[in-house]
């Protein structure tokens, strides 16, 4: 399967887009093909779609609905759709992406830019201690991180995960998504990385992490940058760091609704070694807040155990850490290149990784694939007879 993109978003539609859709769809049509299913509902305020971007060039994906001359493809099925559902004009989409309103991610309405209500500052005391408080509130001095006074265990936890990786796979570079206030970016350098990636979509936060590192004389070593979740990365690096955005992006920030796309996405920094966190619906945080209910539907569950099938579809898991204070926040680490390692049994396997019982029963399964309404036939015909535009 071909790597075509992550779901085009607000920052990553290209401005081109229109003329781009109409040229696929009629190259379709030319050859009397329908996706039929291009978005879901099919209305302007659609949840979902199926359009994928990279490098600016737009890509349709899931032909599991879609027609040739109105027939069924394939010969899959003996009845062309389900008797609920409708196929959806292809040029619909047009409209959607037309919509002010289908991108509209969540921002906090108190502050000018991003989703945390925490505002950034800093201060200098008299022994030039730089404090930095917000979302992360820690001191740094003379290139070390002195005090860490939220949430202290997890990223002790962190700053020995990144020694033990730096000596396992010798990794010099760094990218942290989700940056906030750059705790893991400074405690990265100070285990020794030497070029260090900072990422993240609060433009307050970027500033102030700028100027902090300005202070500290650590420009050629961290490198501050407005981004949003979705954009292509700036560069590839040895190991990826994100911290407690997985329940942003999976419908709120970014809306990618599924697993396995943000994994893809991840994949193309081209990281050895990933670092993430789990957010569990049952966190304090989710219950409060409701990230799964501000922005678009997903397109899958969000849950431990589909989180866990999307890590081991593109590596393994050499750890899972919960926090001692906050058991629904747990951190994972996964080897990216050791793939080949995978066999078959592994990549779905259904039980957590520590052993509890919390994986779904065959019973729930089954209930899960008879909900969906998707086919994946086999379209080898339809893609022999489709220009190149679309995948």
């Amino acid at each position: 399967m071909t790597y075509v993109g992550s779901p085009v978003t607000k920052a990553t539609l290209p401005g081109d887009y229109d003329s781009q859709l109409r040229k696929i769809i009629f190259d379709m049509e030319s050859v009397g093909v329908r996706h039929n299913d291009i978005i879901y509902p099919c209305s302007a305020a659609a949840h979902k779609h199926e359009v994928m971007v990279q490098n600016g060039r737009l890509s349709l994906i899931d032909f599991g609905w879609a027609t040739i001359d109105g027939q069924v493809p394939c010969n899959v099925s003996k009845q062309l759709f389900f008797h609920d559902w409708e196929p959806c004009p292809d040029s619909k989409i047009l409209e959607v992406l037309g919509n002010k309103q289908t991108f509209m991610a969540y921002k906090n309405s108190l502050r000018p830019s991003g989703s945390q209500s925490e505002v950034p500052q800093y201060t200098i005391a008299s022994d030039s201690t730089i404090l930095v408080r917000g979302y992360q509130q820690y001191n740094l001095k003379n290139h070390q991180v002195t005090a860490i006074l939220v949430r202290e265990a997890k990223f002790e936890w962190i700053r020995k995960t990144l020694m033990r990786v730096r000596d396992d796979i010798n990794a010099s570079s760094l990218m942290d998504i989700g940056c906030s206030a750059g705790l893991i970016s400074h405690l990265a350098q100070e285990v020794g990385y030497t070029a260090v990636l900072s990422l993240d979509h609060d433009t307050e936060y970027i500033k102030m992490l700028h100027k902090i590192v300005v202070l500290e004389k650590l420009s050629s070593v961290i490198r501050p940058r407005v981004f949003s979740f979705g954009d292509t990365f700036p560069s590839k690096v040895d190991v990826v760091v994100m911290g407690a955005l997985i329940h942003w992006v999976f419908t709120c920030t970014a809306n990618f609704g599924r697993f396995d796309s943000i994994m893809d996405y991840l994949m193309t920094t081209g990281s050895r070694v990933l670092i993430i966190e789990w957010v569990d619906p049952a966190d304090a945080a989710i219950k409060a807040f409701h990230h799964n209910k501000c922005g678009s539907v997903p397109q899958e569950p969000y849950n431990e155990s589909l989180f866990q099938r999307a890590l081991l579809r593109v590596g393994t898991i050499t750890d899972r850490w919960a926090l001692p204070d906050r058991a629904t926040r747990i951190l994972y680490t996964v080897r990216l290149d050791a793939r080949g390692n995978l066999t078959a049994d592994r990549a779905i396997d259904k039980s957590p990784i520590d052993g509890s019982n919390s994986s779904r029963t065959q019973t729930q399964r089954s209930v899960s694939m008879k909900k969906t309404k998707r086919r994946t036939p086999t379209l080898v015909h339809l893609i022999h007879r489709l220009p190149l535009l679309w995948t």
